[in-house]
């Protein structure tokens, strides 16, 4: 800018930059400081006038993440962050054994098998999920006929399995209920 003497150069303040520093410099947090010549310098990830906008690098693939990550934003950059189901460890994201680290079944009905990112519950042998998803006895006795000798056994349903007991007037001898 011109002195008032208009023949001696001299800069613009801090506030100001432009010709005859004739623009205001409002630069927000997002500047790394307000150049006389051109304006507000911006930070990487921050764009705009002022650097008010934070540029979304998940958005315009300036930030690429790997298998089992997604992209999350942060002001003036972007981190890679793991999907659920799954823990970093170094920089890749493993899946969380749910079954071991967190013991989510019901331990005396159900088994858990660990899948990909998560983890299922399955009933134990002898159970069945009831419309409730909880594990339920199965009444064996009561599916099937054919389980014991009918002319000499008789079917007992246990909790979780069944038993075939003698019908009165029967003992078992070598495995099987006889006079």
């Amino acid at each position: 800018m011109l002195d008032n003497n208009e023949r001696t150069c001299i800069a613009c303040s801090g506030e100001t930059w432009g010709p005859q520093c004739s623009h205001s410099c409002s630069c927000t947090t997002g500047s790394t400081y307000c150049d006389i010549k051109i304006g507000c310098v911006c930070k990487p990830g921050y764009t705009g006038q002022f650097c008010e906008t934070d540029i979304d690098e998940c958005k315009t693939s300036l930030k690429k993440c790997g298998f089992n990550e997604f992209c999350q934003n942060l002001p003036g950059s972007a981190t890679c962050e793991c999907i659920k189901g799954f823990y970093r460890q170094w920089s890749t994201c493993n899946d969380i054994d749910e079954c071991s680290a967190l013991s989510p079944c019901d331990k005396n009905l159900e088994y858990c098998t660990n899948t990909i990112g998560s983890y299922r519950c399955s009933c134990n042998t002898g159970y069945i999920k009831n419309s409730q998803g909880i594990c339920t006895d199965i009444d064996e006795c009561a599916l099937s006929a054919t389980l014991c000798d009918k002319s000499t056994e008789m079917c007992v349903n246990k909790i979780g399995s069944y038993t075939c007991a003698c019908k009165k007037g029967y003992a078992r001898k070598f495995g099987r209920c006889e006079e």
